[in-house]
């Protein structure tokens, strides 16, 4: 990845976390699904501290709540996204 690319996925990640923090708040467990996209584009951008840092306060929130309430707001989101593309 080029510079210029390297430092729009940066920001692209930071935008998209801030974003979703104010929509649900630092510690919702909907949040975990932006860190972890975070921590993808990051790591394919080569910022593996960053993306680790994402992914470690995914895993802390997730840990809030348990395993089963994950389960639960991926069955919440697969169902938004599937409306999403009927429409």
């Amino acid at each position: 990845m080029a510079a210029g690319d390297t430092a729009a996925a940066v920001s692209h990640c930071e935008q998209m976390v801030a974003a979703a923090e104010e929509a649900f708040g630092p510690g919702d467990i909907r949040l975990t699904g932006y860190l972890r996209r975070a921590a993808s584009i990051l790591a394919a951008a080569a910022r593996d501290a960053h993306a680790i840092e994402a992914l470690k306060r995914a895993i802390t929130i997730h840990d809030r709540y348990g395993a089963e309430t994950a389960e639960a707001v991926n069955e919440v989101f697969s169902t938004r996204l599937s409306r999403s593309y009927v429409m």
